[in-house]
């Protein structure tokens, strides 16, 4: 994705490890607003937080 000063991207991955090594790149490439979820979606999940997907045939929420 191009940087875009004006939206915030938040990256993630299953452990977070990955989605840090995202966000640096992001941030080289001069995107301020790049962030990564620590912990990855694992800890977001264990945390007990609501996930939603989107279905790729509907472009449609799920609830994970």
């Amino acid at each position: 994705l191009p940087p875009d000063e004006s939206r915030r991207v938040v990256v993630h991955c299953g452990s977070g490890k990955r989605s840090a090594t995202a966000c640096e790149h992001r941030l080289a490439a001069g995107s301020p607003r790049a962030a990564h979820m620590g912990g990855g979606i694992a800890e977001w999940k264990a945390a007990g937080l609501r996930v939603i997907r989107i279905d790729a045939a509907t472009g449609k929420p799920i609830l994970a």
